[in-house]
């Protein structure tokens, strides 16, 4: 399954080689912000509000939508279906069918945190 690098140089790989995925920084950005949160899910109007503070409620719709539709081409070559979710309340990252190099560092910083060793 692809991993989706936030840590350091941002890139995907898929089993260790980096594949072409051409998006935008700021379209980096909303990824990490969405990758990052709890469950890989964020609220839409949060995020929103979070991304695009200066426009308004149909512009900011707009906006995600084009994000959405950005990471689901640059995926293509190597994803069967669309990595993200839009929902009226929530955005959301799949990661069942990509990996997040954050989420590994918080497990392992969990499991180090935990440890007796």
């Amino acid at each position: 399954r692809p991993l989706l690098h936030l840590l350091g140089h941002s890139e995907v790989t898929v089993a260790g080689a980096p594949v072409p995925f051409h998006i935008r920084r700021k379209h980096w950005y909303v990824t990490g912000l969405v990758a990052t949160a709890p469950n890989c899910e964020i609220g839409r109007k949060e995020l929103a509000e979070t991304v695009w503070p200066l426009s308004d409620f149909n512009s900011q719709t707009v906006l995600l939508h084009t994000w959405k539709r950005s990471i689901t081409f640059a995926s293509t070559p190597f994803l069967n279906v669309p990595p993200v979710t839009i929902t009226e309340r929530h955005v959301s990252i799949n990661s069942t069918c990509v990996g997040i190099d954050y989420l590994d560092c918080l497990s392992l910083a969990n499991i180090a945190r935990n440890s007796r060793d």
